[in-house]
C-alpha cells in the first residue's frame, strides 16, 4: 500500500511522542505474540523509531531499521490517538491517517500487541487469534462483542479484505475473520482445497470457538 497522504514534518507534543514510544516494551501483551515476529519502522513526523518483536519480547530503539518487514508513516497527533486507544488501527488505516509500506496485515496487527495508554483493553478493541480447526492452524482477526458473526473472504483473498466491515459490525457483534487453510497467515495443509474441505474447516472453527450457531457472511 503507498502512502496514503503526505505526513507533515513536525506535529504536536514530540516529547509526549518519544515517551509513550519508549513506554511500549512495559505496556507489551507478551501472550498476544503467539509465536510472531516483526521489524516494524515507525515514522512519526520527523522521528524514527525501530520496534522490534521477537521471540515473545519487544524492543525499542531510536533509529529507523534499514528493511523493515512493515513501514508505518503518520503524525504525532494520530499516534497519540492510537496510543490512548482513541482511535483504532484498522479505522486509521482506512481513513487514510496511517501509511503503510510492506507487511499490512503486520501493520494492522500492531496495537493489538501492546495495551493503551490512556484506558484498559476491552473487546472492542481487536485481537488476533490462532484457532485449531482439525489438520489447519486458522489466523483470525476478532473484534467486538454479541451474536458471533464470521466472516469468509473468496478465493485468493485473506482477513484483511474485510477490514472495511469489521468496525462497523462490531458494534453489534462478536466479530470473527479468519484466513481460510491456503491464505494468509493461515497453514497450507496439502490436498484438495474443495467446497467440502472449507465447509469442514468452518464446522471445526466453529467448535474451537465454542459456538454452536453463528452467521456467515462470505463473498467470492
Amino acid at each position: 500500500m503507498g502512502l496514503a497522504r503526505q505526513v507533515p514534518p513536525d506535529g504536536p507534543a514530540p516529547g509526549r511522542v518519544r515517551e509513550r514510544i519508549l513506554s511500549l516494551p512495559g505496556r507489551f501483551r507478551a501472550r498476544a505474540v503467539n509465536g510472531f515476529a516483526a521489524d516494524y519502522g515507525l515514522r512519526i513526523g520527523g522521528s524514527g523509531f525501530r520496534i522490534t518483536i521477537s521471540a515473545g519480547r519487544c524492543e525499542v530503539e531510536e533509529a529507523y531499521p534499514p528493511i523493515p518487514t512493515a513501514r508505518i508513516v503518520t503524525d504525532p497527533e494520530t499516534w497519540l490517538a492510537l496510543d490512548d486507544g482513541r482511535l483504532s488501527s484498522i479505522e486509521a488505516f482506512l481513513a487514510g491517517r496511517v501509511a503503510v509500506r510492506g507487511h499490512i496485515e503486520q501493520a494492522v496487527r500492531m496495537q493489538s500487541l501492546f495495551r493503551p495508554s490512556g484506558r484498559r483493553r476491552s473487546r472492542r478493541d481487536l485481537e488476533h487469534v490462532t484457532l485449531s480447526a482439525g489438520d489447519s492452524e486458522l489466523s483470525a482477526f476478532v473484534l467486538g462483542d454479541g451474536p458471533t458473526v464470521v466472516l469468509l473472504h473468496g478465493l485468493g483473498a485473506t482477513k484483511l479484505s474485510w477490514l472495511p466491515l469489521m468496525s462497523p459490525l462490531a458494534e453489534r457483534f462478536r466479530v470473527v475473520a479468519p484466513d481460510l487453510p491456503g491464505h494468509g497467515e493461515s497453514s497450507k495443509p496439502r490436498g484438495g482445497y474443495t467446497p467440502a474441505f472449507y465447509g469442514g474447516v468452518v464446522r471445526r472453527l466453529l467448535d474451537a470457538l465454542g459456538e454452536e450457531r453463528a452467521v456467515l457472511v462470505g463473498n467470492s
